[in-house]
């Protein structure tokens, strides 16, 4: 026998645990009275089972008031008549034949219990509903006519059942989908689980009921006020009998009405008295006010907290428990295809949409629109708030320390760019319009500065700053915490002459400065493409060694980066940091209020000119993978000045150039070590010829690629 259900140790317990019932070793009934057992089986230390055929909104936890019956996974019934064990195949004639009981076993007592599992649980709605479908239940498989003495309790959602002893299986059918289906449907089309009328503050009704018949009620409006059938105006201050003012009685989803005047007795819903508009009216109000802050993402359902300043996400369940925790009942109204919380469900889910969730760094707006798509953005980073000296812009003399450490590290046509970089990054950013802009580089001496101005300088002001090198370089794609943060910065450390991490940096820094676009990628949360508009800051020594991770530079790359040399020599005081944090919002107010310089300014694609130190522009070419191929092109050259006059330029194909260059012995051992092929060689001579080498260009000739080279010394 095996039947998976959700069960309690003890019956003083809230926590549920899904198990096999039969797996558990019963271990007898101890010899006590019925009521020291029922004491026995509440106390907290009590390890015993006890499980019902019924799921709660919260799995985890029993059934309770606040914590309502959701599915019916089994039958579960008690027959309080003691039964013989040898007697119970005498009931196989009264159980439908089409749906026996699955399993039949004796309780403490003697009394018989069986379970009937279902194919597919059935959702529950109330405590109203389920009784329903329990009738309905009871009356297919005839549980009522098996044995004598069917126990209520069988209506009752939160009943927990003792494990029992004996238990037998019957057979191994479950009751069919189909069936349970037609039983929800037929009871949803009833309506007559749903007892509930609409729940209106009386507050909001007394103010209604003034508006229409000022004066009628007098004193408190609430639950057990005593009034008069105020909505009636030819009989509101007559009565049958007694006093017409005490012939209303109020009450939580409308009034009794005792008087027999115009009219029969009897409950009328605030439908009944103040119309539907109204209260569909209020309904939606109070639903849309209870839905305002949530929106949907097709995965997860996401809330603004109550002072704006984040994003939370929930599952469906702690959603649903929240707008109850809101107001929202989750009971119909008559009349009503749906309850509140049901119609706050719809709303968050059609018309609180939106096609990803995640940080756009330094935006304003909690929704941003982006191509006829809608998101949420997440983002908490906000770049520091700069500070004017009354109404006069800030001076270096407002930021003396960090004006003479970059002056010192740059010299001061570079410390010019730097500040026009830094304007431009920080000024569209606080205005919350981050834009695309340069890759930074810093190469200089260890200890001249790099790190401290991008973690504690640009990073402070821009808001947050964070280490890239593991997305960077070592492949993570998890981008969640990154993404919101507006300065990323590399070092040079992870990468140095690696050129597969050369290659990584290069393709990064084209595809942030390109178009800004990152994947957005979280743990459980749903993915998609987000435009950064951070800035990237590689942050490089001056050693031979790391200036081969330099980026490779040629017409694509050298308008996508701002390459600064920097030198040392400044002495930082022990408590530098401390000292700038004085100075970081004038500087911040001078970068705001700065003007760029004519021959820093950029075009409508980067508000800056691209710059690269000269120094690093030909170390960079140097250092290119691309170089190695040019000088072998040059040592060929040598070979070839007798055949300049005839063939100042070499024309063919990159087969022809390798089976050539071949010929020469003292070369076919270099381009075998670099494992040159035709393939290769074309892709580095494109390189070179993006790069802005001289003399190399491409052509086509009848379909074919082909090569010209400059073969002049």
């Amino acid at each position: 026998m095996a039947l998976k259900l959700l069960a309690l140790e003890n019956l003083s317990s809230r926590d549920c645990f899904t198990t096999d019932i039969f797996d558990f070793e019963h271990p007898g009934y101890p010899k006590i009275s019925k009521a020291k057992w029922r004491d026995l089986c509440k106390e907290p230390d009590f390890q015993h089972l006890f499980f019902s055929g019924v799921e709660a909104e919260m799995p985890d936890l029993r059934v309770s008031v606040d914590n309502p019956a959701k599915l019916l996974r089994a039958v579960v019934a008690d027959w309080d008549d003691k039964v013989d064990p040898n007697e119970w195949y005498k009931a196989e004639g009264r159980w439908n034949p089409k749906y026996p009981p699955n399993y039949i076993g004796r309780t403490r007592s003697g009394c018989v219990r069986g379970i009937w599992p279902l194919e597919k649980p059935i959702i529950i709605n109330s405590n109203e509903h389920f009784a329903k479908i329990m009738q309905e239940l009871i009356d297919l498989t005839f549980a009522d006519r098996i044995f004598p003495c069917l126990d209520k309790a069988i209506y009752k959602p939160d009943m927990y059942y003792e494990i029992g002893i004996d238990w037998l299986e019957l057979h191994d059918g479950l009751i069919p989908s189909s069936i349970t289906d037609v039983i929800s449907h037929r009871l949803l089309q009833a309506k007559d689980f749903v007892g509930e009328t609409y729940s209106i503050p009386f507050e909001e009704l007394k103010k209604e009921l003034e508006k229409r018949w000022p004066g009628r009620w007098k004193g408190d409006f609430k639950q057990n006020s005593r009034g008069c059938r105020f909505w009636d105006n030819d009989t509101w201050d007559q009565s049958s009998s007694g006093d017409p003012h005490t012939a209303v009685l109020v009450m939580e989803g409308g009034c009794y009405n005792f008087s027999t005047m115009n009219g029969k007795p009897g409950f009328n819903s605030w439908v009944d008295i103040f119309g539907p508009k109204f209260c569909d009216d209020f309904a939606l109000e109070k639903v849309g006010n209870a839905v305002k802050d949530w929106f949907y993402d097709g995965l997860n359902y996401h809330q603004v907290t109550e002072d704006g300043s984040r994003v939370q996400s929930f599952n469906v369940t702690s959603v649903q428990r929240l707008l109850r925790e809101s107001g929202l009942s989750n009971k119909i109204p008559k009349g009503e295809d749906l309850s509140e919380l049901e119609k706050a469900m719809n709303m968050i889910e059609k018309s609180k949409y939106v096609d990803g969730v995640g940080p756009f760094v330094n935006r304003h707006d909690r929704l941003i629109t982006i191509q006829n798509k809608t998101f949420m953005n997440t983002s908490r980073s906000k770049p520091m708030e700069f500070m004017n000296i009354g109404d006069v812009n800030p001076t270096p003399k407002s930021f003396k320390l960090i004006h003479e450490y970059l002056m010192k590290m740059l010299g001061e046509q570079q410390y010019k760019i730097l500040l026009s970089y830094c304007h431009d990054a920080y000024k569209s950013h606080y205005e919350g319009r981050p834009s695309p802009g340069q890759v930074l580089v810093l190469v200089g001496p260890p200890s001249c500065g790099k790190t401290f101005f991008a973690q504690c300088i640009f990073g402070a002001i821009m808001g947050s700053y964070q280490d890239a090198s593991n997305f960077i370089l070592g492949g993570s794609s998890f981008t969640g915490n990154l993404l919101d943060s507006a300065v990323w910065y590399l070092d040079d450390e992870e990468g140095k002459s690696d050129y597969r991490a050369k290659r990584k940096v290069t393709n990064t820094l084209k595809k942030l400065s390109a178009n800004g676009n990152v994947r957005y990628e979280e743990k459980f949360k749903k993915g998609f493409d987000l435009p950064w508009g951070g800035r990237l800051v590689l942050l490089m020594n001056d050693d031979p060694e790391s200036l081969t991770a330099l980026p490779d530079l040629g017409i694509s790359n050298e308008d996508k980066l701002i390459m600064l040399k920097c030198r040392g020599g400044y002495e930082f005081p022990a408590d530098m940091n401390s000292k700038i944090q004085k100075e970081l919002a004038y500087f911040a107010g001078y970068l705001y209020n700065f003007r760029v310089p004519e021959e820093c300014k950029g075009n409508h694609r980067f508000g800056v000119k691209p710059f690269c130190h000269p120094d690093l522009k030909e170390t960079a070419r140097y250092n290119s993978d691309v170089n190695g191929l040019v000088e072998i092109l040059d040592h060929w050259k040598v070979s070839y000045q007798d055949k300049l006059d005839r063939f100042p330029t070499w024309k063919g194909t990159t087969t022809t150039l390798l089976s050539e260059m071949m010929g020469d012995e003292s070369l076919s051992k270099m381009i075998t070590a670099n494992k040159y092929t035709n393939v290769t060689i074309g892709r580095k001579l494109n390189s070179a010829i993006t790069q802005g080498y001289k003399g190399i260009r491409t052509y086509r000739e009848n379909g074919t690629r082909k090569y010209a080279i400059d073969m002049k010394l």
